[in-house]
């Protein structure tokens, strides 16, 4: 059986404007809770360090993060937020 919404929404334009702006923003849902379990994963293995090493990954990693965001800019990326800076 054919549900009604979905018949429905194939005449709805708003439903069909707002299809691909759903489905990116699930996209990006799924993005962000994918680095976010790739930050845990980097911070229990930052944990296997010893203590006396620590800071030099921190800083290492720091240096990483700066670098990477120079590069967002450089290229106009519209989503480098402000504070960034």
């Amino acid at each position: 059986m054919i549900n009604q919404n979905q018949t429905y929404n194939i005449w709805n334009q708003e439903y069909i404007k707002e299809t691909p702006n759903q489905q990116h923003r699930d996209q990006q849902i799924l993005q962000g809770a994918e680095c976010v379990q790739k930050l845990k994963e980097l911070m229990d293995a930052m944990d296997k360090v010893e203590p006396l090493y620590q800071e030099t990954v921190l800083r290492q990693m720091i240096a990483a993060i700066v670098a990477h965001n120079a590069k967002n800019q450089q290229k106009g990326d519209p989503y480098v937020h402000q504070y960034s800076r």
